[in-house]
């Protein structure tokens, strides 16, 4: 191989690795900067129909978490609003593991 094609190369794998990256990063908070539905869902063994409970409390708040990014009392509040809409969901033993989760996720 010729010099320019290694260097084309390592630009190529350089940039499927740091998108890979960034793809990645998307998916490990939700809103506010919550833990995933998933990551609820490994962690405190979240039932199917709580889920979906947490997935649709996540989808109605998309909108305004987005808003809120522009200022971190409003970002601040919204994320207490979520957290009691989600903890709402959960059973006593849960809501001590989202409480350890969340904290993490500060």
């Amino acid at each position: 191989m010729t010099r320019r094609m290694l260097m084309g190369f390592a630009a190529v794998a350089a940039l499927a690795f740091l998108g890979g990256g960034a793809l990645a990063a998307d998916e490990e908070h939700g809103p506010c900067g919550l833990p995933t539905v998933k990551t609820m869902k490994e962690r405190i063994t979240l039932t199917d129909e709580q889920a979906k409970k947490v997935d649709e409390i996540y989808a109605d708040n998309k909108k305004k978490a987005k808003d809120a990014e522009k200022s971190d009392d409003d970002r601040k509040a919204l994320r207490k609003e979520i957290v009691t809409k989600v903890k709402a969901v959960l059973t006593d033993e849960q809501d001590k593991k989202y409480d350890a989760l969340i904290d993490a996720s500060k």
